[in-house]
């Protein structure tokens, strides 16, 4: 293959995992989640008080105006502050960022911990309505993966890396050269369930010492919007939400990204990736 991936047993750089809320975060919320957030200080020892501002253009589900300026930022660093793993509560979103993967399952274990305790933190205020008398709610999960594949060789072949028959690619590609970007997106075919789907590609070029490399990034963003549906007929709230229909969803759009992969990748990619071990 003229392609591998970027890492040793996958190509996952950063997978991100999000829920939206309605209303946003006030300050009694985002005061009693910095009092739950204690449980982390090992995995996420790194605090930070942010400008809910600051975090809009990097938010994967669509953000509400804030009803506090603030939001939080907890951590695990590198030495170059670079987050290992990264919890941003703000806005509507409470988003947990990994770039350290090493499989779904131990990733979704540590995700399911944090989004369980929050639910049950913020379920303390159920009983209280805001101003306009809407009751706090779930309304969408998102998942994005950024994948990244690299060529050393001279001669960067697309055809080890894309089924060049993907429905994600269009008949024009194998013209493009070696640089190009293409954004997609489309709707799940489930009746029961509104997915929203979001697939950048792009390639780049990268001058090394003695030859030049190209590297490839599939990001793919997965939304569902948990209302409107036979499984979700109304925005679950708090006091009555069963955590584990909600978990479902955003194990269900893990699922979504490994058969659009399926769909884009070669068989040899796949494997190379270890998406067989990666269910």
């Amino acid at each position: 293959m003229a392609f591998n991936p970027a890492f040793e047993k996958h190509a996952i750089d950063v997978c991100e995992m999000a829920f939206a809320v309605l209303p946003s975060f006030d300050n009694a919320r985002l005061q009693a989640i910095r009092e739950v957030a204690v449980k982390w200080s090992e995995e996420l020892p790194s605090r930070q008080l942010v400008d809910a501002s600051d975090v809009r253009g990097q938010s994967i589900v669509p953000l509400a105006p804030p009803d506090s300026s603030k939001g939080f930022r907890y951590a695990y660093l590198r030495p170059n502050g670079f987050p290992i793993w990264e919890l941003v509560i703000a806005n509507n979103e409470i988003r947990l960022v990994c770039s350290r993967y090493a499989s779904w399952s131990s990733v979704w274990a540590f995700a399911e911990d944090v989004f369980s305790t929050l639910f049950d933190t913020l379920a303390e205020f159920d009983p209280k309505k805001d101003e306009d008398g809407e009751r706090f709610k779930i309304v969408m999960a998102a998942l994005r993966y950024d994948d990244r594949f690299v060529s050393e060789k001279p001669d960067h072949d697309f055809s080890g890396l894309f089924n060049l028959k993907s429905r994600h690619l269009p008949q024009a590609f194998s013209s493009w050269g070696d640089v190009w970007h293409l954004n997609t997106g489309w709707y799940g075919d489930d009746d029961l369930v509104e997915d929203l789907n979001l697939l950048s590609l792009n390639s780049r070029l990268i001058e090394g010492d003695d030859s030049q490399s190209c590297e490839v990034i599939v990001d793919h963003t997965v939304q569902t919007r948990l209302s409107g549906t036979d499984t979700f007929p109304e925005f679950p709230e708090w006091s009555n939400c069963e955590k584990g229909s909600v978990f479902n969803a955003m194990q269900s759009l893990h699922g979504t990204n490994m058969n659009m992969l399926r769909e884009l990748l070669t068989k040899d990619m796949q494997e190379a990736i270890g998406m067989d071990r990666d269910e």
